[in-house]
């Protein structure tokens, strides 16, 4: 089971828009336990620049846990295989 988001967010006077990857697996009758991959661009003037970073969360079902289990992000991440996704989540949010 996995999902697609798209989203814009404005965050400290920056425009953003993005897509989150999750994949996951269902974890009794109503919780999940998911790996969210979030890929990022900067808007200026209406123009996204491009993948600048990449937000990922490890979040298991957890009873009474709060938040996921790791979190990571790093900026400038671009290698061949980040960038085909991100390409591929891209055309996904056109669809």
């Amino acid at each position: 089971m996995g999902y697609i988001f798209i989203h814009e967010f404005t965050q400290s006077g920056k425009q953003y828009e993005g897509a989150t990857l999750s994949p996951g697996r269902v974890n009794g009758k109503h919780y999940h336990d998911r790996i969210d991959i979030n890929l990022e661009s900067p808007v200026i003037n209406s123009v996204s620049q491009g993948l600048e970073r990449m937000k990922v969360y490890i979040d298991p079902y957890r009873y009474n846990a709060k938040g996921p289990l790791w979190k990571g992000e790093c900026h400038g991440y671009n290698n061949e295989r980040t960038l085909r996704l991100f390409a591929a989540l891209c055309i996904v949010s056109w669809l």
